[in-house]
């Protein structure tokens, strides 16, 4: 589902002093030797040695780049996503033609596949729409960036990842790793499915299957334990929308409101009820709930909703940190309330208009 549009309202570029030339790297490490030229909207604007120009994201540069801007006096209040977008333009290989990558790291580690190079590399699975890409990571993480005119926000992704955890164990943060897939195949363009099975920590098996049906993507899951185990596990999809701006404290509270303008969510608690929430407002919710829904300017306008399949044995949580308000990030988390029942699935849908 996810994210992440800054911007200040009306915001004017203007050209400056060009300054020296530096080296530019992104967060995908790709260098680049230009120019600083202008601010414009959520972009910079760099001259090459050649006197080319290159518009590049601010969410593509590194922490270092983004602190010699500040510096400089550069920059207006910008978006923090950190989650690559789909095109790096600072990264030379832009037009290669990706190519797949024998599965498995280093040390055991579970991880699949990925396209070696060009757009989609150190991707498994990517399933486009007019709406929204989304993509499967190496460690079976789905990441959904929102589109608009057939191209991806300036926003971080929403996130869907499966997050098992051993029922009644003393360590109540502990998650039972990916440990190996079995028979994961090749990465893929465009899959109508993408399922995967292994082997979690502690002897711990898993099947996840993801199903992409134009604006519908399905994420369905499951743990089976051993045979007389002291800790069960309960299979869990954590479904995350990151921090939306990074507004500094001092900001005044009207100009937080009209960077936040329109921008909620609308959750349904599992009686029907409906409750909307404005992203700036500050309360503490944690609840379960049947589905959310979120809109506003951040996401292209757009409605992304996160509907539980089963609400009476897998209904979703919503977590907002009790001292954060909404555009600060918040959480929905699927856990089937009977760890061993064999009669509920896990079942997670998330729709994009």
């Amino acid at each position: 589902m996810v994210v992440a549009i800054l911007a200040t309202a009306n915001v004017v570029s203007a050209e400056i002093e060009i300054p020296e030339l530096r080296e530019w790297v992104s967060t995908t490490g790709a260098r680049l030797k230009a120019r600083f030229v202008l601010e414009q909207g959520n972009n910079i604007i760099l001259e090459r040695e050649d006197g080319r120009r290159v518009k590049i994201a601010k969410i593509h540069l590194s922490l270092r780049d983004l602190a010699w801007l500040k510096q400089k006096g550069e920059l207006t209040v910008h978006s923090v996503a950190r989650d690559t977008p789909e095109k790096d333009h600072l990264a030379d290989e832009k037009n290669s033609v990706p190519q797949p990558v024998a599965a498995g790291t280093p040390g055991g580690v579970g991880s699949l596949a990925a396209f070696s190079s060009g757009e989609w590399e150190g991707c498994y699975a990517v399933y486009q729409q007019p709406a929204y890409d989304a993509v499967v990571e190496p460690d079976a993480t789905m990441k959904i960036y929102i589109k608009e005119h057939g191209k991806r926000i300036d926003a971080a992704p929403f996130t869907i990842k499966m997050a098992c955890k051993p029922d009644g164990h003393a360590n109540t943060s502990k998650i039972r790793k990916i440990v190996s897939f079995s028979k994961p195949g090749v990465p893929a363009m465009n899959p109508n499915d993408v399922i995967l099975s292994g082997m979690l920590e502690d002897g711990v098996e898993f099947e996840l299957k993801y199903n992409f049906d134009d604006g519908e993507i399905t994420a369905w899951g499951r743990a089976i334990d051993p045979k007389k185990y002291d800790y069960p596990t309960k299979f869990r999809f954590q479904f995350k929308v990151p921090q939306a701006y990074d507004i500094p404290d001092d900001t005044p509270l009207e100009q937080q409101r009209e960077l936040l303008a329109g921008n909620y969510f609308i959750q349904q608690d599992l009686d029907g009820r409906k409750t909307t929430c404005n992203y700036i407002k500050r309360e503490k919710l944690k609840r379960y709930c049947r589905s959310l829904m979120i809109t506003g300017p951040l996401y292209a306008n757009r409605s992304i909703t996160v509907n539980a399949k089963d609400v009476v044995n897998a209904p979703l949580y919503l977590y907002v940190n009790p001292i954060g308000a909404p555009w600060e990030g918040y959480s929905l988390t699927m856990t089937k309330e009977d760890a061993q029942s064999k009669k509920s699935k896990q079942v997670m849908v998330v729709e994009v208009e």
